[in-house]
């Protein structure tokens, strides 16, 4: 966005992109074109308001959702009794899936 002169006098010009393209939108000069800047500078502050409220957000959710160190720990100690015991039963680990042992052929 921005100000820009031609031929001696300023006026302002929006930008917006469009696809690849930058698109410029006369808006006037003068009194009304310091209005247009006005609302856009504006504008821009509200995005950068809800953009920082985005962020603060996602980084609260973050510190909710982090697992917190005793039910790491709890999950660790159940996965090992889990497979000590399937161990025992005659089981066995492949791929992350708990399989029974095959039978051993007698020759």
């Amino acid at each position: 966005m921005g100000w820009e002169e031609r031929r001696g006098h300023t006026y302002y010009y929006r930008k917006e992109r469009q696809g690849r393209h930058v698109i410029s939108t006369y808006c006037g000069r003068g009194e009304i074109a310091a209005l247009f800047a006005e609302l856009d500078g504006l504008d821009r502050q509200r995005r950068q308001q809800e953009a920082m409220e985005r962020q603060i957000a996602r980084n609260e959710f973050a510190d909710l959702a982090a697992d917190p160190p005793e039910l790491t720990r709890l999950l660790a100690e159940a996965r090992a009794v889990v497979a000590e015991a399937l161990t025992a039963a005659g089981y066995h680990q492949h791929k992350r899936e708990w399989r029974k042992r095959r039978a051993k052929k007698e020759s």
